[in-house]
């Protein structure tokens, strides 16, 4: 890869020559800077299809989430760095959040990164206690290339550090790896109840949980953009929910509200729909009944 102190000589010398011929070269370089610094940031890259990867002219984007076996700690995150062969040390990109109160957690933060085959990627995965002032718990490594030969799922022991008082060899629990399909879509409602105090139309939006199980605990996603004055909505938002993983029993959420500059927004029905309803029935519609809407008010969700 160029070089910044390349970039800065090239430089130097287009404005000493104004040569055509040497700025062609020079934009050449720093177009190639700019692409790769971008794929090993995973920032713009264009993926298409709809699958546990995605393939793009630069790589192949992989999406997961991770979750932790008897970690020893309640309050245990993880930081995520990686290297590869053109790389020089580890470069981060992402950490889990903290406070899940339980040594066996479940991170509901979905990552995803750029593989290029052969490149020597790996991933780095460091576990700590934030109980302890972010006292390391232990780390483990996966080779990229290894974890899609083999399906795209992994569990990774976690040595720990002698450096920081533990035996060599221990091990302090597992980092398990699981692939993500994401699933796109977007929503419309229909019949929506009025509920401005002076009975004009509603200011409609959508906020967007997921569970898993029927009865599991909501996490918040995604809140729609909200439409002034009507009846029926359709909102231009693309809504990703990229922590999906078919057949694993998980549950969309969507609560329907009045937005009120004044007074509290008003509830105006909700409905609880299976994920894999929505994936089965990918690149067509479904329409749903609100419960408590008091109308029949409708919502459609349009997948992509």
């Amino acid at each position: 890869m160029v070089t910044f102190c390349t970039l800065v000589i090239l430089s130097v010398l287009i404005v000493a020559n104004n040569g055509q011929q040497l700025k062609d070269v020079v934009k050449e370089h720093i177009d190639d800077a700019v692409r790769h610094t971008k794929v090993q940031l995973g920032i713009g890259v264009k993926v298409k299809g709809q699958s546990g990867y995605q393939t793009s002219d630069d790589g192949t984007n992989i999406t997961f989430i991770l979750s932790g076996r008897d970690l020893g700690s309640s309050d245990a995150f993880v930081q995520l760095t990686y290297t590869s062969r053109d790389t020089y040390g580890y470069s981060p990109f992402g950490n889990t959040e903290s406070g899940t109160d339980t040594s066996s957690p479940s991170w509901i933060q979905s990552f995803w990164f750029i593989w290029k085959k052969g490149a020597g990627q790996k991933w780095n995965f460091l576990v700590l206690d934030h109980n302890s002032e972010d006292k390391p718990i232990g780390q483990g490594e996966v080779e990229v290339d290894s974890f899609v030969s083999k399906g795209l799922n992994a569990t990774v022991s976690l040595p720990l550090d002698s450096a920081n008082n533990y035996t060599i060899g221990e091990v302090s629990g597992e980092i398990v790896i699981q692939r993500t399909t994401p699933l796109k879509f977007k929503l419309a409602a229909s019949n929506i109840q009025r509920s401005d105090e002076f009975n004009g139309k509603s200011d409609p939006y959508v906020k967007v949980y997921f569970r898993q199980g029927e009865h599991g605990k909501d996490s918040k996603f995604y809140t729609t953009s909200t439409i002034d004055n009507v009846e029926n909505a359709k909102w231009d938002d693309v809504i990703e929910f990229v922590n999906y993983r078919p057949g694993t029993d998980q549950y969309l959420r969507f609560k329907l509200r009045d937005a009120d500059s004044v007074t509290k927004d008003d509830h105006l029905g909700e409905v609880l729909v299976p994920a894999d309803s929505i994936y089965s029935d990918k690149k067509s519609e479904q329409t749903v009944y609100l419960e408590n809407s008091g109308e029949h008010s409708s919502l459609t969700i349009m997948s992509l």
